[in-house]
C-alpha cells in the first residue's frame, strides 16, 4: 500500500542518515586525533630502532653505549629503547640519551609524555636539563629531585616529581608509578599549575610557576634517562628500565587531550573504561 511504502521509504531514509552521521563523527575524530597529536609537538621519540625526533623539528638524540633497543607494550621487537645505570659507573658511563636544549627552553606552558617500564622507583631521572653550577630545570623524575638550592634527595618512591627551575616550587603526584609494568606518564605545567597523569588518569594538581626559563648555554646537558652534571655526584639519579614514545609539546594539554592521547597509545577504543593505575 502507499501508507506501507511511505513508512519503508521513511525508514531507509532515517537509516541512510543514521550512517551518514556515524561517518562524520568518525571522520571528525580522526581528523581532530591527527592534528592533535602533532599541534605544537617540539619533539617526539617513538624508539624504533633508533633515536630519532620524529616530530619533523629534526632534534635528534643520541644514546649512550648503556642503552639499548627492548620489545615494547605491544610485543614489538627493538620498538623501546631501554637505560641501564650501575651505581658504580662513572658519569661518561651512564645510560642516557642526550637531547638539544631547545626541547626544553623557554616555555611557559608545555607537556611532557612517555610509556614507562622502570625496574626501580626509588630513585630516576627521566627527563632533566642541566647547566652545571647555574640550574636544573625541567627534572620530571621519580622518588626524588632536588631542594630549592639545587641538591637532589631521595623522596617517596614512585611518586613523580618535576622541578622546573632552582627556587621554584617542586611538584608531585598523588599517585604512584609501579616497577615491571608499562605506564603512561604525562605531566602538564604552567605558570599557575603543575599536573600529573598516569595511564589518562588525573594524580594531582599543584598550583603554582612552573614555567621553564630560557636557557641555552652550550655548557647545558639535556638528558632523557639520567640527571647528568652536577647531581650526578649525589645520590646518582639515574633510571633503570624501559622507555617509549617521549612526546614534549610546548602547550599545556588539557585533561580530555591526555585521555585521548592515553587511548591513542594504548589501542583502546574510545570511549573504553580506562585501566587501573600502574597496569
Amino acid at each position: 500500500s502507499t501508507t506501507s511504502l511511505k513508512e519503508r521509504m521513511k525508514s531507509e531514509c532515517c537509516f541512510a542518515l543514521k550512517i551518514i552521521i556515524a561517518f562524520l563523527l568518525i571522520n571528525a575524530s580522526t581528523t581532530f586525533g591527527q592534528s592533535f597529536l602533532t599541534n605544537d609537538l617540539v619533539a617526539y621519540y617513538p624508539f624504533n630502532g633508533n633515536t630519532l625526533d620524529e616530530s619533523g623539528n629534526q632534534l635528534d638524540g643520541i644514546a649512550s653505549s648503556n642503552c639499548f633497543f627492548v620489545t615494547d607494550r605491544f610485543g614489538n621487537t627493538n620498538d623501546a629503547i631501554y637505560v641501564t645505570n650501575d651505581a658504580d659507573e662513572t658519569e661518561a658511563e651512564s645510560g642516557g640519551i642526550d637531547i638539544p636544549p631547545t626541547t626544553i627552553d623557554a616555555l611557559n606552558e608545555g607537556t611532557i609524555t612517555a610509556w614507562i617500564k622502570p625496574d626501580v622507583i626509588t630513585s630516576g631521572g627521566l627527563l632533566v636539563k642541566q647547566h652545571n653550577g647555574v640550574d636544573s630545570y625541567a627534572a620530571l623524575s621519580i622518588g626524588g629531585t632536588t631542594d630549592g638550592g639545587g641538591q637532589y634527595n631521595d623522596q617517596e618512591p614512585g611518586i613523580l616529581y618535576f622541578h622546573p627551575q632552582n627556587g621554584a616550587l617542586v611538584a608531585a603526584s598523588t599517585s604512584v608509578v609501579s616497577t615491571q609494568a608499562w605506564q603512561q606518564i604525562v605531566v602538564v605545567f604552567s605558570t599557575t599549575s603543575c599536573s600529573f597523569y598516569i595511564n589518562g588518569i588525573l594524580c594531582g594538581t599543584n598550583q603554582g610557576d612552573f614555567s621553564i626559563p630560557d636557557d641555552l648555554d652550550p655548557s647545558i646537558e639535556t638528558t632523557i634517562g639520567c640527571w647528568r652534571g652536577d647531581e650526578f655526584s649525589f645520590t646518582q639519579p639515574r633510571y633503570v628500565g624501559a622507555i617509549d614514545d617521549f612526546r614534549i609539546y610546548n602547550r599545556a594539554l588539557c585533561s580530555a587531550e591526555v585521555r585521548q592521547l592515553y587511548q591513542i597509545e594504548s589501542s583502546i577504543p574510545f570511549g573504553s573504561p580506562m585501566i587501573d593505575l600502574g597496569k
